[in-house]
């Protein structure tokens, strides 16, 4: 209803503007016609002011399309429920936020905002990157941030467990079960799920329910109580209706997924060998190259490293993920941003990017764009498939699509490049693999496989990001 309120009142004011117009121009002609005003004086007064509507115009047809877009967009769109069908295939995601020193209820909200972003199957990690000192107030701050994810976890992880029981009972009722009593109690528990959120959104506030701070008021409206309201939306429509066995399965799988978050943390700076450069890139980078292999911590003299092992020696396991999301600790997302991200780029046939050499030179790439060049020169290799290159391929890239741009690419087995990406013709990308940093990115001495895409994005910025060919 607020969608339809907006809508209807941008579209009133398109309409005043435009008559306005209309008898400001009847006003302006019969001044010059009576001559209390020159032709000139006219002309003029009436482009000045048609200015000022085109202006007033752009605005409101760009808020009336962005209206548009949102009108009537349910938590779980049509589309969107097949992620939770009985065989469904979903990609994971790893959901990165990389911080420094943060407040505390800054970087709970980012914390929280992206747990409860719906996907089957995701992650959330804070990688903490807090100097660690003998100076208290620093030993302090990282102390509490590291209890309070342990406290998120410990809290999305016993209303997991909840949920997932009621699953659990209803697979051994759902033969014999009364059809009705079950969609009402389906429906009891997405009003449950709506409470809890609001507890949640309660607890997660930075400042006092009194005081007026809009980073509480946007986190409060925008992702808790927008949340809470699709979930009494959907118990409402549950309880006017009776869902056969399937409908009732693929709900309670839903309600299971929608609390099954594994929030963790990291310490880089916790590591001998791991980099310390201060800055967020390799914070990412050094989390990001141990994706997907196992570790021993190993204790020297007091000096703590990391050693590859395999996974029976293992203490320190770092999954792999098939889409990585990075989050500034300041950002927020929406409920459905990884359903409706994922899907964008899972769909994409036919990918480009515009890539930035070394050099300031600019080149459009795409799937069999001729790479490299025919002299051997200080050729870069193609190993696993993947470009590699010595010193790396990076540079600013200019999104052909507000959401992401892609520029990892794959080549056949044996084929040799150098830089500048682009040349004549002695290899060809055979595919691109999407890819999104912040712009500070650099790169790294390892990434993490190129079978999967990648997609990390910032919500609150479109603008340039930086690429690196993966090696």
């Amino acid at each position: 209803m607020q969608i339809h309120r907006e809508l209807l009142l941008t579209r009133l004011a398109i309409v005043f503007c435009l008559l306005s117009l209309a008898l400001f121009y009847r006003d302006v002609v019969l001044v010059v016609h009576t001559g209390r005003a020159s032709l000139l004086e006219g002309a003029l007064l009436a482009i000045l002011i048609a200015a000022l509507v085109y202006g007033s115009l752009v605005y409101l047809l760009a808020r009336c399309g962005y209206l548009r877009r949102s009108e009537g967009s349910p938590l779980v769109a049509s589309d969107a429920e097949a992620v939770y069908e009985e065989k469904a295939k979903t990609p994971t995601v790893c959901v990165l936020i990389p911080s420094y020193k943060e407040e505390i209820g800054v970087l709970r909200q980012t914390i929280v905002s992206a747990a409860l972003a719906e996907f089957p199957s995701r992650r959330v990690v804070e990688l903490i990157d807090d100097p660690v000192t003998e100076h208290r107030e620093d030993h302090v701050a990282l102390q509490c941030t590291r209890e309070m994810i342990l406290a998120l976890a410990a809290r999305f992880r016993l209303a997991f467990t909840r949920l997932l029981d009621e699953q659990s009972a209803f697979e051994l009722r759902r033969n014999d079960c009364d059809l009705h009593a079950e969609t009402r109690r389906v429906a009891a528990l997405y009003e449950g799920v709506a409470t809890w959120v609001g507890e949640l959104g309660d607890h997660s506030r930075v400042r006092d329910a009194d005081a007026r701070d809009h980073t509480d008021e946007f986190f409060i409206e925008s992702v808790i109580a927008a949340l809470a309201q699709a979930h009494r939306l959907r118990a409402e429509q549950l309880r006017e209706s009776i869902c056969d066995l399937r409908v009732l399965e693929q709900e309670y799988r839903r309600l299971a997924a929608l609390f099954n978050v594994d929030i963790t943390s990291f310490e880089r700076k916790q590591y001998a060998n791991l980099s310390h450069a201060p800055n967020k890139a390799m914070n990412l980078n050094s989390y990001i190259g141990m994706m997907g292999k196992t570790f021993r911590v190993v204790d020297h003299s007091g000096v703590r490293r990391l050693e590859r092992c395999d996974l029976r020696a293992a203490n320190l396991v770092v999954p792999d993920a098939d889409y990585l999301l990075t989050l500034d600790a300041d950002s927020l997302v929406l409920r459905t941003y990884m359903l409706k991200l994922v899907a964008i780029i899972w769909n994409i046939k036919n990918p480009t990017a515009m890539v930035e050499d070394a050099t300031g030179l600019g080149y459009t790439v795409k799937v069999g764009t001729p790479i490299g060049s025919n002299s051997p020169g200080d050729a870069a290799r193609y190993r696993s498939g993947t470009v590699a290159g010595d010193p790396p391929i990076n540079g600013s890239m200019i999104p052909p699509h507000p959401f992401f741009a892609c520029i990892s690419a794959k080549s056949p087995a044996g084929a040799s490049a150098t830089t500048p990406p682009i040349g004549n013709g002695s290899a060809t990308l055979s595919s691109l693999v999407f890819e999104m940093r912040c712009r500070a990115a650099s790169h790294s001495a390892e990434f993490p496989p190129a079978e999967w895409p990648i997609a990390t994005t910032r919500p609150r910025s479109s603008r340039y990001c930086a690429a690196s060919v993966r090696r």
